[in-house]
């Protein structure tokens, strides 16, 4: 039962680990297209089952394959080779990809270099490479590298990261900031920057000093970025004498800059989703179906329980209960299919409309009507919704979006929070940039519409769509 709860609740990517695990860890178990000769037929087969019975090991030739869907390589030794620069002895060769000539006897396919963009501290080192530095500088400069995070701040001492590395001469105050200022002169613009202003200042002194705003800009974000956050620019104006048409001028120029210039750089690792339902169309109307790619490719070894039982009269207690938990496991996994199937259906019985109108169709719904309609408890509801997603013609979209709590409407009937977030989003996409709605007009627009939410509620919503308030999405 344990184990049931623990498959059901598991993201898919998480489910087929469990199963590569689980054939790896236990010998009943293989995949449907093993190849194996029966104990009967070979005796030689049959010595080798039985000490991989006896040992507990067998399962280690599982084709991985069949859970990742590619190809493995060649060999180890063609991997390794694949990333060992020509010249080992020089640390800064494999920093410099798109550099690199083709070994003899090799040619130069540009496709294999297809994807290789270097990262933010690749980039920069192939720049210091270009610099005439002596062997303390260049290593300063490095350090400084090393330092950045992934935005291009430098947020933690560098003395650090010297110290981290043993044996070397803490810097000086001088040379330390000259290794900064270096590094900060290097594209792209605004990096090394110990906080947000600075990292604006270095944009904005890079660019040429004729664009419109330039002066008040550098003097704005020096002084008053806190305030100019709030947009209040009158007082800004009266602050710094000059008129509210040169602060915007100022704030457009401002909104050209970066923030994160080491973003356009960080190379974040695909995140994979593999849905545990399709909505498909079929006989002229809609049908949920289970992912067959995520359907177990596992079974019993037949061979194996066979031998098994002729070995002693089964009298292996270990043995005998890895078969168990390998017959365990192949019903968990089909009950955890049947529980998602049943619970997609309910969804799309109840949520028909959304397939059609998206999110304002949303009608609500609650986990507790759904366990009625199926016979389960709800918390075996709650576990069956939990990181699982469907595939629809409106994207991938997550068994919990179809769950919301239902709101009164002035005609006596409901509707669900989901869809008044959507027509709170409809109302944003359309508003005035410069008049932007406050949540008090939200709220009446949508009660024009029959909804009656108060303002907090509004302000709630908003909040949860990441949406800033209106004096902030105000343009100029």
């Amino acid at each position: 039962m344990q184990q049931a709860i623990r498959l059901l609740q598991m993201t898919s990517l998480e489910f087929l680990q469990q199963l590569q695990t689980a054939a790896h860890d236990n010998p009943f178990l293989e995949t449907p297209d093993t190849d194996q000769d029966s104990p009967d037929e070979t005796p030689s087969a049959v010595a080798t089952e039985d000490r991989s019975l006896t040992s507990g090991q067998e399962g280690d030739a599982i084709d991985t394959r069949l859970v990742h869907g590619s190809e493995q390589p060649a060999s180890d030794a063609e991997a390794i080779a694949a990333n060992v620069p020509d010249n080992p002895s020089d640390p800064y060769d494999a920093r410099c990809p798109s550099n690199a000539q083709p070994r003899e006897g090799e040619s130069d396919d540009g496709c294999d270099r297809i994807g290789c963009t270097p990262d933010l501290r690749e980039h920069l080192l192939v720049q210091v490479c270009g610099c005439h530095l002596d062997a303390r500088e260049r290593f300063l400069a490095e350090m400084v590298i090393e330092t950045l995070d992934d935005d291009g701040y430098l947020r933690h001492p560098v003395e650090a990261t010297i110290a981290s590395i043993g044996g070397a001469e803490m810097p000086d105050e001088m040379e330390l900031e000259a290794a900064i200022k270096l590094v900060q002169e290097f594209d792209p613009p605004g990096i090394a920057a110990r906080n947000l202003g600075e990292c604006l200042r270095l944009q904005l002194l890079a660019m040429p000093c004729d664009e419109p705003g330039h002066a008040m800009a550098l003097v704005l974000v020096r002084d008053s970025l806190p305030a100019l956050a709030l947009r209040d620019f009158y007082r800004l104006a009266l602050k710094h004498d000059t008129t509210p048409v040169e602060i915007h001028r100022a704030l457009s120029l401002i909104r050209r800059m970066d923030p994160h210039p080491g973003h356009r750089y960080s190379q974040a690792a695909p995140a994979y989703v593999l849905p545990d339902v399709m909505v498909v169309e079929a006989n002229g109307g809609l049908t949920a179906l289970v992912n067959p790619a995520l359907l177990p490719k596992l079974r019993l070894n037949e061979g194996y329980v066979s031998l098994l039982r002729r070995s002693r009269d089964g009298s292996h207690p270990a043995m005998q209960q890895q078969l168990q938990e390998a017959r365990w496991l192949l019903r968990n996994a089909a009950q955890r299919f049947s529980t998602i199937q049943r619970v997609a259906d309910a969804i799309l019985r109840r949520q028909r409309a959304f397939f059609t109108y998206g999110d304002v169709a949303l009608r609500p719904l609650a986990l507790r009507e759904v366990a009625d309609e199926i016979g389960l408890h709800e918390s075996t509801v709650s576990r069956a919704t939990a990181n699982k997603t469907m595939a629809t013609a409106r994207g991938l979209v997550p068994f919990k979006h179809f769950f919301s709590r239902e709101l009164a409407t002035d005609t006596g009937g409901i509707c669900s929070a989901t869809s008044v977030r959507a027509l709170m989003r409809e109302l944003l996409d359309e508003e005035c940039p410069q008049h932007p709605l406050s949540d008090v007009v939200l709220a009446e627009r949508l009660s024009v519409q029959g909804i009656c939410v108060a303002r907090r509620t509004v302000a709630k919503y908003r909040n949860q769509m990441k949406v800033p308030p209106a004096e902030l999405r105000r343009r100029a």
